[in-house]
């Protein structure tokens, strides 16, 4: 059975009805030991619960975007030891950083807008600077798999995709049969409750109905403008360029 078959029987267009979704975004952890290599002075910042975003969809137009951040932080911390066993196997090697970062707040900031009357994504990215992305929304050519949960009340069934080599799992639940979620995601044939990866979770904790639309103001983006494929190659190239910077370092040590 295939994911688009089902979602002729719930026509996104024929909804007349806005929907106001919270979620977290919460970072996940292997194990403690990870946990300890973040400086104590940003690590209040990795709480769960911490980061809220909010989903406003209505009239086909959805605006997704992240709440008031409350910004953490911790003096007297000047030193930071980093241990790296598990990169360089029985290497033993010690990095030493004086004067950590403060924790980049940007990097949690999030303003998408999804059009699903011409079928567009728009969203900011932070890179070295800002740039605005613009493009088609994402085929995230979701699988439906086996099994079931219960989101705040809703039964949400779950697909998975492999997009962009990050294996994720949605939960959508068909009670909402609206298809659009939490960042840039759609394309399944109900509301998404929450999404998960290996180091990801994003999960609704408050949900809104109103059966009358209202009108959503599309925010304004100014910046350089990229494709998706583009901003994937900007990436790459920051990739290479910190990995380098980074091997550098360690060669110095």
């Amino acid at each position: 059975m295939k994911i688009h078959s089902l979602f002729l029987l719930f026509p996104f267009f024929g909804l007349s009805q806005t929907v106001e979704v919270k979620y977290y975004n919460n970072q996940i952890f292997k194990s403690d030991q990870i946990v300890e290599y973040i400086p104590r002075e940003i690590k209040p910042n990795y709480a769960q619960n911490h980061y809220s975003y909010t989903l406003i969809n209505s009239n086909n137009i959805s605006v997704f975007k992240n709440d008031k951040i409350v910004e953490i932080s911790l003096e007297n911390d000047t030193i930071n030891e980093i241990e790296l066993y598990e990169i360089f196997g029985d290497k033993h090697i010690v990095v030493e950083e004086k004067n950590t970062k403060p924790f980049d707040y940007s990097s949690k900031e999030s303003l998408i807008l999804k059009d699903f009357n011409s079928k567009t994504l728009e969203f900011e990215r932070k890179l070295e600077s800002k740039v605005i992305v613009k493009d088609s929304l994402i085929n995230w050519e979701w699988k439906p798999i086996k099994g079931t949960e219960e989101i705040l009340g809703y039964k949400c069934k779950k697909a998975i995709t492999n997009k962009y080599g990050s294996i994720k799992t949605a939960y959508y639940t068909e009670e909402i049969p609206i298809s659009d979620g939490p960042f840039n995601h759609t394309g399944l044939p109900g509301l998404i409750l929450k999404i998960s990866s290996e180091k990801n979770e994003i999960i609704a904790y408050e949900i809104h109905k109103k059966k009358e639309n209202i009108r959503i103001e599309k925010p304004t983006f100014e910046g350089k403008k990229l494709t998706l494929k583009e901003l994937e190659k900007e990436i790459n190239k920051l990739n290479n360029k910190y990995q380098i910077e980074f091997d550098n370092k360690i060669k110095n040590q």
